[in-house]
Parts: C-alpha cells; sequence; structure tokens
C-alpha cells in the first residue's frame, strides 16, 4: 500500500519475500526515471544508505530496476515522522528533545565519520520508531532519506554529491545553513549541526527560528539574523540549552559544535 508521496519518490509498504519481512519499498517516479540524472541520484542515494549501518540510520536491504521501475528496498519503521508528531503535540518536553536529539546526532556523527554529510536534515526526515500506546521516551528515531546527501573526499573534485540540483542550492529552505545557501557544493557536517539545531529550536518552541511572508526573506535571515533566544517562547528553559541552540546556529561553522554529539551533550547540562 501507497505509505507517502514527495516529489522525488513514492514509498509503499510491502513484504520482502525472500527474508518474510514487512518492508517500505521507495520507487522512482516514471516520469523522473526517464532522466538520467534522476536514476543516477536515486542510485546513489541507496548505495550510500546501504554502506551505513547504524541504529538510528534507515536500512537499505535491496534496491534495482525492473523495466525501466527503480527501486529501494529499505526497513520499515512502524511510526509517524517527527513533523507529524509536532503538528500534533505542538512544544515537546524537553527529555523528550534531549532523548530525540542524542539518537539524530548519534546517526549523524556516524553518517559523517564514514564521509557522509546528509544536507537535509528535518523533521519529516526523522522517522519515530514506537506503538501508538508506548512510552514516549521509548521512541527510536531513525535518520532518513540521504538523496542530496554530500560525499566527502570522493572521486569527483571536492567529492561526489547524491542529488545535485539545477539551481546548485539543495536542501530545505526552513533549515539550510547560511554556507549551504552561498555554495552548497562546499559544506562539510556543521551543515548538519546547524539544521539539527533548527529542529532543536522548532520541538522545543513549536516554532521554526527563522520565518517570512516569502522564501527570500527566509533566506535573508539564515544569512543575517541572530536566532531568537527560545526563552522569549519558552521562559523557564534552562540557559545552558539556549546557549546550546544559539552555538548550533552561529552563522559562522567554525563557531558551531565541532560534532552533533556535543551538542546533544550541552544540552544535557543543568
Amino acid at each position: 500500500k501507497l505509505l507517502g508521496r514527495g516529489g522525488m519518490a513514492e514509498v509503499y509498504q510491502g513484504r520482502h519475500t525472500r527474508l518474510d519481512r514487512i518492508v517500505a519499498i521507495k520507487v522512482l517516479p516514471a516520469s523522473l526515471a526517464a532522466e538520467a540524472d534522476f536514476r543516477q541520484r536515486f542510485e546513489r542515494e541507496a548505495r550510500a544508505v546501504a554502506a551505513l549501518k547504524h541504529s538510528n540510520i534507515v536500512q537499505v536491504f535491496d534496491f534495482g530496476d525492473v523495466e525501466g521501475t527503480y527501486y529501494m528496498v529499505m526497513e520499515f519503521i512502524d511510526g509517524q515522522d517527527l513533523a507529524q508528531t509536532m503538528r500534533a503535540a505542538g512544544p515537546m518536553p524537553l527529555d523528550l528533545v534531549r532523548r530525540l536529539v542524542q539518537g539524530v546526532a548519534s546517526a549523524l556523527d556516524y553518517a559523517h565519520a564514514q564521509g557522509f554529510v546528509h544536507r537535509d536534515v528535518k523533521p519529516s526526515n526523522v522517522m519515530l520508531e514506537g506503538k501508538p500506546d508506548c512510552s514516549p521516551l521509548s521512541l527510536r528515531p531513525v535518520l532518513t532519506d540521504f538523496g542530496i546527501a554530500k560525499i566527502l573526499g570522493g572521486t569527483t573534485g571536492a567529492g561526489a554529491v547524491v542529488g545535485a540540483t539545477r539551481t546548485g542550492m539543495v536542501g530545505t529552505l526552513d533549515y539550510i545553513a547560511p554556507e549551504q545557501i552561498r555554495a552548497a557544493g562546499q559544506v562539510d557536517a556543521r551543515a548538519d549541526i546547524y539544521a539539527l539545531g533548527v529542529m532543536v529550536y522548532q520541538m522545543i518552541t513549536g516554532r521554526l527560528p527563522f520565518a517570512g511572508d516569502n522564501p527570500g526573506a527566509v533566506l535573508m535571515a539564515h544569512l543575517q539574523q541572530a536566532v531568537p533566544d527560545p526563552r522569549q517562547l519558552m521562559p523557564a528553559l534552562p540557559a545552558t540549552v539556549a546557549e546550546a541552540i544559539a552555538r548550533a546556529l552561529a552563522k559562522d561553522p567554525a563557531e558551531r559544535f565541532s560534532s552533533a554529539g556535543a551538542l546533544a551533550e550541552a544540552m544535557e547540562t543543568r
């Protein structure tokens, strides 16, 4: 059955007959499969994620094409994505935010150590595995969709880019790091830390740190506007957490945390 549809792919639930397990099947639409660059992007994503083995990164079992239909067989995550959860729940308890950030940060640090920069970290790319009646603190965050990941140290100059766009700018506007706006091909792991910082702000306050009436205003805010203090919306928030968010969202990558795990650790400080 159809689980979801986006601009780049459709995702179905199915059964892997040889493994005898429920899986998610990501299919590239025929209209895109007809274009060589989209096919290459899809195949590179499959190869990239298949090489990553981490409990907080979606597992890829298989990929290929059948009569022009390109597919990827992945671990089925029984739950909903973080964006859906936030829309339903609004601001999240700090203990839950810390728990989720730990998992996503662990996934990112692992991917970065393997030479990958995700470049599209956002709530809709984080699945939360857990039963409806389970404790929120028992949810397993799983990072998905490496479709525009950059492979550092690749064989094509500065690195092979998984899913370069025709515009040159890649990522999602609300979560994009300033350097990703200026030169997407030059970003490193600190762009993912920035996006994670935006997610943390949003999870805690229920709002995005940078918003505007048009895309240009949002871009300029990422480039120039200081991050609002989340304590203006959540006065009881510990100063250490507010300071961690501000550091993660520093305009200069050199002023951010050196790892996603360091951001998660700073959030634990009382």
